[in-house]
């Protein structure tokens, strides 16, 4: 066991942090704040019409133009299991009901519960219960391409950037940082992983103090590709300089390194989420390279 210095603290620098949900996974059973049927609905539509078209589906007294492209995006993805769901759009088309009939509401709602449980089939074996949330910046990320959901890439607010990576500059030049990583492929989660890989320790943290909306999940927090952020760590003598250097950028103390060797992570209502021995996480690292050779 390591012992006999005195453990970093952990913080997160996250410029322009703007996370948002995803379709939930996460544990077994595991309790979590779900979204209303509005919020989901919101949340297809979002990715089949596009943002500016979420207010006007469904609302078109003259036609269905709309509705019938978003369900054919819907059905496009279903291969077999989309072809009584096309003909019932045929249908509806041909008899040229209106976008406000909620025939096309129902149909719309059906089809997406058809490609979302097409979607999630792999994950079921895993997850006992699965929670749907927003998905609205996850685009790109890893998360979302494993689980096949196309998503809005996180924007990027390249002022906010560069005044903060220029207050960390000042931080490394004065000495004030013990380490730092880049979130980027795998969120924070797998920043805080390869952070106690290279340092031998373990981690603990707390995503709740994370500086975002107090509605973002436990799994946007730590799997969500934002721009700009770092995963750092400071001596304790240091925080308070390092803190009143970086007071003007988004910068979070959101833990401590350990002496466990093992990643902990907390959720939003203090429920442990993660919890693994971090040989055992480096192996799963590791792995693919392994396999190249």
């Amino acid at each position: 066991m390591k012992t006999a210095v005195k453990m970093p603290v952990c913080l997160a620098m996250s410029c322009a942090l703007a996370i948002a949900g995803v379709d939930l996974c996460f544990g077994k059973d595991a309790p979590q704040p779900g979204a209303s049927p509005d919020e989901i609905l919101s949340d297809w539509l979002m990715q089949d019409v596009g943002k500016d078209g979420i207010n006007k589906c469904f609302t078109s007294k003259a036609d269905a133009t709309m509705e019938a492209a978003a369900v054919g995006k819907v059905v496009a993805h279903l291969g077999e299991a989309g072809k009584p769901l096309a003909a019932e759009a045929a249908k509806l088309a041909a008899a040229k009901v209106p976008g406000n009939d909620p025939k096309w509401k129902e149909l719309y709602t059906r089809a997406c519960g058809v490609r979302r449980s097409k979607r999630l089939a792999a994950l079921r074996k895993y997850c006992g219960k699965i929670v749907f949330t927003r998905h609205y910046e996850m685009g790109g990320s890893h998360y979302a391409e494993l689980v096949g959901i196309p998503g809005q890439a996180p924007g990027f607010d390249g002022a906010t950037a560069l005044a903060a990576y220029r207050r960390f500059h000042l931080a490394v030049t004065n000495g004030l940082v013990a380490s730092a990583h880049d979130a980027s492929e795998g969120g924070l989660a797998v920043a805080f992983a390869e952070t106690a890989f290279a340092g031998g320790y373990g981690l603990k943290v707390n995503v709740r103090s994370l500086e975002v909306a107090d509605d973002i999940s436990d799994i946007e927090r730590l799997f969500s590709e934002s721009n700009s952020r770092l995963v750092l760590t400071v001596s304790p003598d240091d925080t308070v300089a390092f803190e009143r250097v970086m007071a003007d950028s988004p910068c979070a103390r959101i833990g401590n390194v350990t002496d466990t060797s093992r990643l902990v992570c907390v959720g939003v209502d203090d429920r442990v989420v993660i919890d693994e021995p971090i040989e055992e996480l480096k192996a799963v690292w590791q792995a693919p390279l392994k396999d190249i050779g």
